[in-house]
């Protein structure tokens, strides 16, 4: 079983650095089994907030 995501998001500290993002994009898209049209990699919109916002989801969904 393959897993080919279309979309890759970045949070935290490396989402706040342009500059990782197109050597990274560099390195996955050269694996021969990932098609160079198909995939994003994005900065997290929240950017450091977001593991807080998952963690609040996660804890309003469960009750914890």
């Amino acid at each position: 079983m393959s897993f080919y995501p279309s979309l890759v998001v970045i949070g935290g500290g490396l989402g706040r650095r342009d500059e990782f993002f197109g050597p990274l994009r560099e390195l996955v898209l050269s694996r021969p089994e990932h098609h160079p049209t198909d995939l994003s990699i994005v900065p997290a919109a929240l950017g450091d907030d977001a593991g807080l916002a998952g963690a609040a989801a996660w804890a309003a969904a469960t009750g914890s």
